[in-house]
């Protein structure tokens, strides 16, 4: 993820007030490692909620049986009622 300046988002694990609890988050590195004068976007992106959604979009979009097609997985998984063992 990258800030709308071009600095990419890094996780702060510090104490951010999200709602009635501390959360770790992604934040912008350049406003985070510089100073808030280098980049005024305070967005902090809870990174449990953030990685959640990012896995929801791969798991809708890339594993979706139109995207991977029929029998992608029958290579990794051997044939039916033969043993994935090459010595057997």
């Amino acid at each position: 993820m990258t800030c709308p300046r071009g600095a990419r988002f890094e996780a702060d694990q510090g104490r951010h007030w999200l709602g009635p609890r501390t959360v770790g988050v992604y934040v912008c590195a350049a406003r985070r490692r510089k100073e808030p004068s280098v980049c005024t976007n305070n967005l902090a992106l809870p990174i449990t909620g953030t990685e959640n959604m990012i896995l929801d979009i791969i798991e809708g979009s890339v594993l979706a049986p139109s995207f991977v097609g029929p029998g992608a997985g029958l290579g990794l998984c051997g044939h039916a009622g033969r043993s994935a063992d090459p010595r057997s």
